[in-house]
């Protein structure tokens, strides 16, 4: 097998429960480099045209490239990819952690899902071997708890998770699936086609290890990246010290900040900035820090990220219900502009408009479990 692949993928179908596992072609491997382009080539050949992207046909792939699993710095990513309910079109959505380490060193490249399960399952890989397991239990947990309830119900600390909150259960289109506590494939919709095969989880045990080609020459060229990348300073400096939050006050100087539903732009846009952009208020409310797995500028931090800071509507809680940050919190200052020009359909008493300062009024979970699209339909 080429360097850098395990050489096996599964196809799981959840109606059936039928799991059939097969070699990986190394020329389809070959040429279509990466789990995005394996996950667009496999669902070419195999996904119906016209198959409706929350039914039984649509394939949801959790993909894997070469340089997973190795010691290169930044590989450590998967591919969620499928049929976007979102979009109609090609989906996908990547997340970070340590979830596709596991996946790897279990020795899959991918896994493909398709089919309707009867009941809420979750899909345990232990290595070589794959069942579906009962989830009816976890069925309605956030994602937080979902993690922590399958690895104590194994008794393996170690167990590595992909799942969906209510949010990606309630169909929401801007459901992602959160791994490690945190980290989440969140664009797509790939959350509400994981919701709608009733899959709660992926979880993963590993013991093996990637082969790759050139061992020695990876370790060199890893050796002199790091070097440069401590002398560089600039980007990758400040997301080492100061997280995502610190590119805060330059997208909103550059007019990358969504206050208002992007009605203003600059300091215009976000006059109170130095409260939270300032690089050592950042570091004074900052608890720590940590990084995806071989990711060297540890830019994670664990408090909000400069997506939900930008829109003066910072949101921690989202991530353990399923979408990311970014999504709730525009979807909210949509609805806020849209009741503002037209009244909407959902008022404070007494107000004919709700102020932008008061946005509490809309529900944090509406956006999370309709969606903007169903926002929009509800609107016009």
């Amino acid at each position: 097998m080429l360097g850098g692949y395990a050489g096996k993928i599964a196809f799981v179908n959840l109606t059936t429960g039928d799991i059939q596992i097969e070699n990986l072609d190394q020329t389809l491997a070959g040429d279509y480099i990466g789990g995005q382009g394996l996950g667009a080539r496999i669902l070419f050949e195999r996904q119906r045209k016209g198959a409706d992207p929350l039914g039984a046909e649509n394939i949801l792939r959790f993909t894997t490239g070469p340089l997973t699993g190795t010691p290169t710095p930044t590989g450590g990513r998967y591919m969620a990819v499928c049929k976007s309910p979102l979009t109609g079109g090609w989906g996908d959505a990547n997340s970070g952690g340590f979830f596709v380490f596991v996946l790897k060193a279990a020795g899959w490249d991918a896994v493909f899902i398709s089919g309707i399960a009867a009941g809420p399952r979750y899909l345990l890989i232990n290595d070589h071997h794959i069942e579906l397991k009962d989830a009816s239990q976890l069925w309605g947990k956030d994602t937080v708890e979902t993690e922590i309830a399958i690895q104590e119900n194994a008794g393996n600390k170690k167990i590595r998770i992909a799942c969906i909150g209510p949010a990606s259960e309630n169909l929401s289109l801007i459901g992602g699936i959160i791994n490690d506590r945190g980290r989440a494939a969140a664009r797509s919709g790939v959350g509400a086609v994981m919701g709608a095969k009733q899959l709660k989880a992926v979880a993963v045990i590993g013991s093996g290890k990637t082969a790759v080609a050139d061992p020695e020459t990876l370790k060199r060229l890893r050796k002199d990246f790091v070097a440069e990348m401590r002398e560089m300073g600039g980007f990758p400096d400040l997301l080492m010290k100061h997280g995502t939050c610190g590119l805060t006050a330059g997208l909103v100087a550059c007019g990358a900040s969504p206050v208002k539903n992007w009605q203003t732009s600059g300091d215009q846009s976000f006059p109170t900035l130095d409260k939270i952009g300032d690089t050592g208020t950042i570091l004074k409310y900052q608890k720590r820090k940590f990084a995806c797995g071989n990711v060297l500028i540890g830019g994670r931090e664990s408090g909000p990220q400069t997506s939900s800071c930008r829109t003066a509507w910072p949101v921690i809680r989202p991530r353990r219900m399923g979408p990311s940050p970014a999504s709730p919190s525009i979807s909210r200052i949509w609805r806020v502009n849209i009741a503002r020009l037209w009244g909407g359909t959902r008022k404070p008493a007494n107000r004919k408009r709700p102020p932008w300062k008061n946005m509490v009024w809309l529900g944090w979970s509406k956006p999370m479990v309709e969606g903007a699209v169903d926002l929009k339909s509800r609107l016009f």
